[in-house]
């Protein structure tokens, strides 16, 4: 092809058609911009379509990393092979409180549900490893803004605010109720129950301070915050994997 314009060239010089060489020659110049043009095209192609399928691999991860944390968030709710889950523990902490503000004596059926006390620190331990891929990319990847800003939102707000309230949770545990249970109580191994439970040496005496029910009141409204947080990042947590799984289906 080369050889075949250098001769139509050298046969324009030689028949001094100028005028028709210069139309030639600029004819060949648009031609290899346009050849140009059509080879970074083509790498442009090459290139979005990489991007793209580089976008569905991290985007893919992310959902795969919700639904463990979706599950994660049930078993921290309501796990049947977690007894301190969140659900046992409110269930405990109302069973106590209200028997406390009674005049009832007490009764051994509560060693149980003192005992779960010492279960209830859940903490949750989030997989994030498809939004450490992305962020190790680059946000810009994710070609749709709105599903690049909830996907931002989620794993610096929605997944976060569950895990700063069960911090707060574990440090009121340590500076309060491990106190208490410490000096008021006396610890039993209970195989039957597959837990510890927690027998009070003096109970009266705890109750007639007053200070233990109200430090009870607070750790449950917090387990009650704690719940509520949880169950606003499952719905966080569906409406981001649904949103994506539209996307990747365009």
């Amino acid at each position: 092809m080369i050889k075949f314009f250098r001769r139509v060239r050298q046969t324009l010089l030689s028949e001094n058609k100028f005028s028709k060489y210069l139309i030639y020659a600029l004819g060949e110049i648009i031609l290899v911009v346009i050849g140009i043009l059509i080879a970074l095209s083509i790498d442009n192609w090459n290139e979005q379509k990489k991007l793209k399928i580089q976008e569905a691999e991290v985007l893919t991860e992310i959902i795969s990393d919700i639904n463990v944390n979706i599950n994660k968030f049930n078993e921290t709710i309501n796990g049947k092979n977690r007894i301190g889950n969140i659900n046992n523990t409110l269930h405990s902490l109302n069973i106590i409180i209200e028997h406390l503000k009674s005049t009832e004596a007490y009764h051994d059926s509560l060693d149980r549900h003192f005992g779960i006390m010492t279960l209830s620190l859940n903490y949750i331990n989030y997989k994030t490893s498809g939004y450490e891929s992305l962020s190790s990319i680059g946000l810009d990847l994710i070609r749709d803004a709105k599903i690049r800003s909830e996907i931002g939102e989620f794993y610096t707000t929605s997944i976060i605010i569950p895990k700063d309230v069960s911090l707060g949770i574990v440090e009121d545990f340590n500076n309060y109720m491990l106190d208490y249970m410490r000096k008021e109580f006396i610890i039993n191994d209970d195989p039957a129950s597959n837990i510890y439970t927690l027998h009070p040496r003096n109970y009266n005496a705890l109750r007639d301070k007053g200070e233990f029910l109200e430090s009870l009141k607070i750790y449950f409204s917090s387990f009650l915050n704690y719940k509520h947080e949880i169950n606003s990042a499952k719905e966080a947590s569906n409406t981001l994997k649904t949103n994506i799984e539209t996307y990747l289906n365009k």
